[in-house]
């Protein structure tokens, strides 16, 4: 029993270390909405169904075109198969302004990945590790640092 109670503690407490690493969930879902915004007005996603409420709902989730994730210091957004330099600089504006209107308190990114989600997931993990090595992956990248306080 001792050993069960060291082990559920043991577990929470990195359950909450894992959680406490990052606080920029909110920042990275409200930039997932207004890239969606950018890819419908791109026409790269379209809007599907609008609720009674007027909550309109989008194909972009389904498409896999871009994947965000709050890191320790802010928040990534990767991209997949969108080429369009014009969507992809409207994306770049969008997380400089973020950035902007934060201070410079977080550290956000952008990687664009010039194949599809479901493409990179059919290459083998080797495969993938040698495209990230080249650089024949990415076709465009920018990442606006946190500042030091």
């Amino acid at each position: 029993m001792k050993k069960i109670l060291i082990m559920l503690f043991f577990l929470n407490g990195m359950c909450n270390l894992y959680a406490g690493s990052s606080g920029y969930h909110g920042e990275a879902a409200e930039a997932a909405h207004k890239i969606e915004e950018i890819l419908i007005a791109n026409n790269m996603c379209q809007i599907v169904k609008v609720s009674l409420q007027g909550h309109k709902y989008n194909d972009c989730s389904n498409k896999e075109l871009f994947f965000s994730s709050p890191e320790y210091d802010g928040f990534g957004i990767t991209t997949y198969g969108i080429t369009d330099k014009k969507a992809l600089s409207e994306i770049a504006a969008l997380l400089k302004s973020e950035y902007a209107r934060h201070n410079g308190e977080l550290s956000v990114g952008l990687r664009a990945v010039r194949i599809t989600f479901d493409e990179y997931q059919q290459k083998g993990l080797l495969n993938r590790l040698w495209l990230k090595l080249t650089g024949d992956l990415i076709i465009y990248k920018v990442k606006f640092e946190r500042k030091e306080k």
